[in-house]
């Protein structure tokens, strides 16, 4: 008897050994991996890593530049895998063999005969080692996945899982041969189950002979696959930062990029190579491609890295504040508690109060409809007829649910409130927006804000998950401790509480977790989608260039990098499913297990075992959804934090208190002393002083940069300046109230702003009171009345977003004639009319003229020509005032002025030559002299060759050395022949000529009424003849040009001629000479 006592303690103590063996395996493996890192580095370290740390160099290695990195040698190389999927499947069935063992021992609890088999001696401790089993081997399934995780997909130890295998198997074979030797000892088995023990032995023979040679079998055969050292490399500088960083693996800029990483190429055992940070990924790409853009690819072309042209476009990850505490959130919430609530309409918080009630009887329906399920088995066990209580659970059902009735009524019942919340917040934050100065809105991005405010404005969704989600799981938590403890033993409620505390801190853990992954993983995938988008935008530019391969090769590695982030999100989602559902399963085996041995007692009925089930399943469903609902908690107090912070934004710009209406009189404008600067760094106003009299008109020049737009801006005061003072009819603007200054100010900008909304809307929106007359007569000024009524939709025109339907003169007309519509004392005009036609432009400076008077304007000008008759022109530089008075005034004083003017002059001067040039026949130098009487402005554009014709006195055609072949005789004005000119046989007479390669321009003689037209155009060999400007003929030398040529050139200059003669008859009435 003795002996057999020794078999049972020993079946006893196995049964409990061998799971916590395997749980302490996990254990140490996972704690004691950093402490063996450790300590390799310090008592065996690789000289390299210390080398790379101290900056030092290797013996006999080349010293290379500090960006340099080796380049790769161009070949496939075998790569190591564990077989995951296998590895995963027998893992699971282990743990799957433990479960169906607690399973028979429940199932044998209930069944009849009853019997709590774990009470027996050849059993004892047997559902303890079914629920230590099923907990160890899901510890080893979930320590691999979180290994492979972070070191690459198939890649993990085989320490964990091999000695977890030899462990079990051990344990097991021993436990079968004290079982069979038990057998022996003169104890009888259990009553009528001997399907039950075969069952139990054959998850035992299904271990030892199937899976844990499957666990040995796919942990040694590894998966090999080739690939090439360039993806190889780049898979490496993939991995996430628990891998290692580069300092700690000995990896530098200058490791070679075909480092294997540990257990993965070849086998052979390598430092970990190429880890980087979460947040210098990118980074890390950018170093390592940008040295390394020439490297050689598979087919022997240098071609550039694809991640470095993604970084350095500005593509990389986007870096994610850590988020806002619950202390701080309801901190800051307290604020908006007015737009959240409903305090001013009673019906809307009867309302709510009535969703309260809805809640609370849903917790009442889920405690009865166990309860009445119960009935059911009950009535059905005793022979009773169940019907009141079918019908019971029935109606119980309906209302139960998210798709039940109270859940439908709850959801229509909060709708008006949530609505409420949305618009009061919505509105609040656009009214603050509103009032927010011009600098704000210059530094922010507009998709930020708009998405800011989107995502911002659900924080009445918060609440509404935290009250009708998260409470009532926390709710019915708590009933479901208290009331299965009271009817089941408080070892129950114990064992419900430890595995919901358990369970909650487990899926926020790795739901936090999860959510740097799947941030990393939606940046990056960002990344892929603006290559894509970037690359299309810019076809025609990758065509040019024929970049189709590198732009192809960009978009391969960003997707890449995605779906390596992405897969890491996955593979963290099963990994949280996983440890989700072996908590559930674990916690049910143990629930179970004590409610069927309470069964089997007589303590409770066989109805209350299904009460016990039912009502366990319903508290576990909602737990399910727990990592989600605490993801998307987070992500709205996210939200919510940075909508806070945008209300927190307070304007640069505020009227002072007590500030009055402004009252222009006269639209005088003075600046005094004023100086600015946007980011009180970099000064755009250096003591800016002018003023702009009552009814004057002014203008703005100077080159970009020099202050003309920020003069604009603080008229309207978008800012506040530094110093100085700036006067409206002698009152300072900041201290009047800003919506009576810019209603006083009219302005039309370079880019007119236009709404997606109707041409008549857009041009109302300059006085929203103004009539249909009104709004017609302000168009016809602006010159665009009857191009609107030429619209198929006339008034009713769509201009698209920022008027994109409409042509560019189009839009300024717009913008003009909605200034004219809102008829401001002051107008500002930046270069109002750039984009207009000529003939447009020359109709629209007559409007202005016309609306200018009685108004003090002030234009910028970029075309000098535009602003010649201003009263005032200001001229600035570096923003100083360095000149002011009329156009006249600033010519003759020679300053910086006139040099833009002369500069002016001479681009539109060589626009003009050029066409000349292109008109006029390329021949040897020849001067032709020609005293015409005076007709238009010394820089008047010369006539083209049809320009019309007039009747010229005749005279002899002059005699020239070769007959004229090509022109008719009779269109040739008739002169007495020149007299020729010997060449030169020596050096050239001098004379005061200059030489020039262009047509030179017309001089005109002011004593004599005649202007003298020289055309000289040098010979193709650069050589030139003397002109006179004098007005005698200039000797000149022919040099043998064919004849036809010649004649083309008289020809034309006799039309010339001829079109200066009839200008000058027409004006004066003189007759010319031509000599």
């Amino acid at each position: 008897m003795s002996k057999a006592n020794n078999i049972f303690l020993a079946l006893f103590v196995i049964r409990l050994a061998q799971p916590l063996t395997i749980l302490a395996i996990v254990l140490i493996s996972t704690l004691l991996k950093p402490t063996v890192e450790l300590a390799k580095f310090i008592f065996a370290p690789n000289p390299n890593q210390i080398r790379s740390i101290a900056n030092l160099p290797i013996p006999g290695e080349v010293p290379q530049p500090r960006d340099a990195v080796p380049e790769p040698t161009p070949v496939i190389v075998p790569v190591r895998s564990r077989r995951r999927i296998l590895t995963f499947l027998v893992l699971s069935a282990l743990a799957g063999t433990y479960f169906a063992s607690g399973v028979f021992i429940v199932l044998r609890a209930l069944i009849p005969p009853q019997t709590w088999t774990p009470s027996h001696q050849r059993w004892q401790m047997l559902d303890w080692q079914a629920l230590l089993g099923l907990i160890a081997w899901s510890s080893v399934a979930i320590a691999i996945a979180y290994e492979e995780s972070t070191r690459g997909r198939g890649h993990y130890g085989r320490g964990k899982a091999g000695w977890s295998a030899l462990v079990g198997m051990t344990g097991d074979i021993t436990l079968l041969a004290l079982y069979l030797k038990s057998r022996s000892a003169p104890i009888e088995d259990l009553p009528k189950s001997k399907l039950w023990v075969i069952g139990q032995l054959a998850l035992i023979f299904v271990r030892i002979v199937l899976l844990y040679p499957m666990v040995f079998l796919a942990l040694r055969w590894d998966k090999t696959t080739f690939v090439r050292a360039s993806e190889l490399a780049q898979q490496i500088n993939n991995l996430p930062s628990d891998v290692g960083n580069a300092e700690s693996s000995g990896t530098t800029e200058q490791t070679s990029l075909l480092q294997p990483p540990s257990s993965t190429v070849g086998g052979l055992p390598t430092a970990k190579y190429g880890a980087t940070s979460l947040g210098g990924v990118q980074a890390a790409h950018g170093k390592l491609s940008s040295s390394s853009n020439g490297q050689q690819s598979g087919s022997g072309s240098r071609s550039p890295n694809p991640n470095a042209a993604n970084a350095s476009m500005g593509l990389t990850l986007a870096a994610q504040p850590p988020p806002p505490t619950f202390g701080l959130f309801f901190q800051r919430v307290r604020a908006l508690f007015p737009y959240l609530w409903p305090s001013q309409s009673v019906h809307l918080q009867l309302l709510a109060l009535f969703c309260v009630g809805l809640l609370a009887a849903g917790r009442l329906v889920n405690l009865l409809v166990p309860l009445t399920l119960g009935k059911i088995v009950e009535d059905l066990s005793s022979e009773r007829a169940p019907w009141w209580h079918i019908a019971a659970y029935a109606f119980l059902k309906m209302l139960q649910g998210s798709g039940g009735l109270l859940a439908v009524l709850q959801a229509l019942a909060w709708l008006p409130i949530e609505q409420f919340s949305d618009r009061s917040i919505s509105i609040m934050a656009f009214d603050h927006l509103l009032h927010l100065s011009m600098a704000f809105h210059a530094r922010r991005k507009m998709g930020e804000i708009l998405r800011i405010l989107d995502r911002g404005a659900v924080i009445s969704t918060f609440f509404q998950y935290l009250t009708f989600n998260v409470i009532p799981i926390f709710v019915d938590i708590a009933v479901a401790m208290v009331f299965l403890g009271s009817k089941f033993g408080w070892a129950v409620g114990v064992a419900i509480f430890a595995v919901m505390y358990l369970y909650t801190h487990v899926s926020v853990t790795l739901t936090t977790w999860r959510t740097g992954l799947r941030r990393e993983a939606n940046n990056k995938d960002s990344i892929s989608r603006a290559i894509h988008a970037d690359v299309l935008i810019n076809y025609e530019l990758v065509k040019v260039h024929s970049n189709e391969p590198y732009e192809l090769d960009r978009y391969r590695a960003a997707l890449l990098d995605y779906q390596q982030a992405d897969y890491r999100v996955t593979a963290s989602l099963n990994l949280l499913n996983l440890v989700q559902n072996s908590i559930i399963t674990s916690s049910t085996l143990v629930t179970c297990l004590l409610v069927a041995k309470s069964v089997v007692e007589g303590h409770t009925k066989a109805s209350d075992f299904v009460v016990f089930i039912t009502y366990l399943q319903q508290v576990y469903v909602p737990l399910s959804f727990l990592g989600t609902l605490h993801r998307v908690l987070m992500q709205n107090l996210v939200d919510t934090d940075k909508l806070m912070n945008l209300l927190e934004e307070e304007s640069d710009v505020k009227d002072v208190p007590g500030a009055k209406d402004l009252i222009v009189t006269d639209g005088v404008i003075e600046f005094k002393d004023v100086v600015f600067s946007y980011d009180n760094k970099i000064e755009a106003l250096k003591g800016v002083n002018f003023k702009v009299h009552a009814n004057e008109s002014g203008a703005l020049v100077g080159e970009s940069g020099a202050g003309k737009s920020s003069i604009m801006r603080l008229l309207y005061r978008f800012y506040d300046i530094q110093q100085g003072t700036i006067f409206i009819d002698g009152q300072d603007i900041s201290k009047v109230k800003q919506a009576s200054l810019r209603k006083a100010i009219g302005i039309v900008p370079q880019e007119p702003g236009l709404f997606n909304t109707s041409i008549y809307q857009n041009i109302l929106y300059g006085n929203n009171s103004a009539s249909d007359e009104e709004v017609e007569a302000a168009a016809k000024a602006a010159q665009i009345y009857d191009r609107i009524l030429s619209f198929p939709e006339g008034w009713n025109t769509v201009v698209g977003e920022r008027g994109v339907k409409l042509s560019g003169g189009e839009k300024q007309r717009v913008a003009l004639a909605r200034t004219f519509l809102k008829n401001p004392k002051i107008l500002l005009l930046d270069e109002a009319t750039s984009a207009l036609d000529t003939h447009t432009e020359k109709q629209l400076q007559l409007a202005l003229k016309n609306i200018l008077q009685g108004r003090t304007s002030l234009t910028i000008a970029h075309r000098l020509s535009t602003i010649v008759n201003s009263e005032r022109i200001i001229v600035l530089d570096n923003g100083r005032v360095v000149e002011n008075g009329s156009h006249v005034d600033l010519i003759n004083e020679n300053g910086l002025y006139k040099g833009m003017w002369m500069q002016q002059i001479k681009t539109d001067e060589e626009a003009r030559m050029a066409e000349q040039e292109a008109e006029i026949p390329k021949v040897d130098a020849t001067t032709i002299t020609v005293d015409v009487p005076q007709a238009d402005p010394i820089t008047a554009d010369l006539p083209k060759d049809d320009a019309p014709k007039t009747d010229l006195p005749k005279a002899e055609p002059p005699k020239v050395d070769t007959p004229r072949e090509d022109a008719p005789e009779e269109d040739v004005p008739k002169a007495d022949p020149p007299k020729a000119v010997p060449p030169p046989k020596a050096d050239p007479p001098k004379s005061d000529t200059s030489k020039d390669d262009a047509p030179k321009a017309v001089k005109a003689d002011n004593k004599n009424q005649t202007s003298q037209i020289e055309f000289v155009k040098a010979s193709r060999l650069d050589s030139e003849g003397p002109t006179s400007r004098e007005g005698s003929a200039a000797p000149s030398e022919a040099s043998g040009t064919p004849g036809k040529e010649r004649d083309r050139f008289r020809h034309r200059i006799t039309s010339l001629i001829r079109s200066r003669a009839s200008s000058g008859h027409e004006r004066s009435g003189s007759s010319s000479n031509h000599n």
